[in-house]
């Protein structure tokens, strides 16, 4: 980006002033301390960002869940919300004997029952909870299973692999 605004301004004559380090860009030896101050933010960019990306993968790795809060457990994932679990087996259950994710949605609306971020439940949230692994006590790690979570599973792992494998079928069935 830098070398594409330094041509930018070159070409049409554009002054480049700014508040820190204080360079004149129509200089080039400033020119070329800038490029040295850019070429070590970005390495220091790219460090910090594999340092994260080799945290989370540790993480994961240790069967410890990562991201937002799922339906059927607590903030930090790590016990089972009851009332909620009872929600999350109903939905598996009513799934595996043939009701749609819309009719399932419908019906938790009528007795006014939240999702996790206190909304309205849709046939798209539904089909999420349905698909959300970490029911199941699963660790995925960039779309890929990586460890058996630390958290009490709500639903068993045939249950849930029995609920992914009707979902395909269902959706290929509608195509």
């Amino acid at each position: 980006d830098l070398e594409e605004l330094l041509s930018i301004s070159d070409e049409f004559g554009i002054m480049l002033y700014g508040r820190v380090n204080r360079r004149n860009l129509q200089d080039p030896d400033d020119r070329y301390a800038l490029r040295i101050e850019i070429a070590h933010a970005c390495r220091s960019s790219d460090d910090t960002s594999r340092r994260v990306k080799d945290k989370l993968q540790e993480i994961a790795e240790s069967g410890m869940p990562h991201g937002a809060r799922s339906y059927g457990y607590t903030k930090d994932g790590m016990k089972i919300n009851p009332d909620e679990a009872v929600v999350v087996r109903e939905m598996f259950g009513r799934f595996g004997k043939g009701e749609t994710p819309c009719a399932i949605s419908v019906s938790l609306n009528a007795r006014g029952i939240p999702t996790a971020r206190g909304k309205s439940w849709t046939d798209a949230a539904v089909r999420r909870q349905l698909k959300n692994s970490h029911v199941a006590g699963i660790r995925l790690h960039k779309g890929k299973e990586v460890a058996v979570g630390k958290w009490p599973a709500i639903i068993s792992r045939p249950v849930w692999d029995f609920t992914q494998e009707l979902m395909n079928f269902r959706s290929s069935a509608t195509l």
